[in-house]
């Protein structure tokens, strides 16, 4: 599994930089090694471990206040998302998924989103959306990342909202998966295996954040956003 341990370092280095992208990045990736039953929950359990590190450097910038109508949509959702897991095949929600980041990444850089889209209704929603794919295929960050960037917010923001929110679903997904019966032997084991070069990812992820500049961070956010979604694509028509 050395392919595995390249696949979790660099995605964890991706997550802890822009402060998303680790599912998006591993998921498709992780899945031509592993059965998507056994990838998801393991990229969940991660992803508690990252968002703790992003956290950490950007706690000063959190404000659960703007987010709990976002959570409380996300939560909600998560045992829809288990279900789906279950019983549908990945890679009908990748395509959507796929094709819905795409387009409104498409979309923010024709400069249609202005950072005006604050209308609080949307946000549950969003949180809906989002926790049915975090727990399905644990791609459940674009909804939250288009909603961010489209407020402009910064960049300490956006990261430690998005991680909080995320660690939040991911902490009440663990007993669920366990409920469904997808914490399994076979999910452990291939944790513990792949845990060391997660954490390696998480400690240069965030130390090279500090160099990466204010302004550049959107348009960046933007151009991962786009790659993630045709990458979702590709992997869903069995391309990758």
């Amino acid at each position: 599994m050395l392919w595995g341990s390249l696949i979790i370092f660099c995605s964890a280095v991706l997550q802890s930089l822009s402060g998303f992208g680790f599912s998006l990045l591993a998921a498709p990736l992780i899945t031509l090694l592993v059965f998507p039953r056994i990838a998801v929950p393991v990229l969940v359990i991660f992803s508690i471990f990252i968002n703790l590190g992003v956290i950490c450097f950007n706690h000063a910038h959190i404000e659960l206040k703007s987010m709990r109508i976002l959570i409380a949509g996300g939560v909600m959702a998560l045992p829809l998302g288990a279900r789906v897991l279950v019983i549908l095949p990945g890679d009908i929600l990748k395509i959507i998924i796929g094709v819905i980041i795409s387009v409104f990444a498409l979309y923010f850089i024709m400069g249609r989103m202005n950072g005006k889209s604050g209308v609080k209704w949307i946000l549950f929603p969003i949180g809906l959306i989002s926790g049915t794919l975090s727990s399905s295929i644990s791609m459940g960050g674009p909804p939250v990342i288009i909603y961010l960037t489209s407020r402009n917010v910064k960049m300490g923001f956006f990261k430690g909202n998005l991680a909080v929110y995320f660690l939040i679903l991911n902490l009440i997904a663990i007993p669920i998966y366990i409920m469904n019966r997808l914490v399994t032997r076979e999910v452990l084991d291939l944790s513990l295996y792949l845990f060391p070069a997660l954490l390696l990812g998480i400690g240069v992820g965030n130390y090279a954040s500090r160099y990466l500049p204010e302004r550049y961070f959107r348009r960046v956010t933007v151009v991962l956003m786009l790659g993630m979604g045709i990458l979702a694509i590709i992997s869903g028509l069995g391309f990758w």
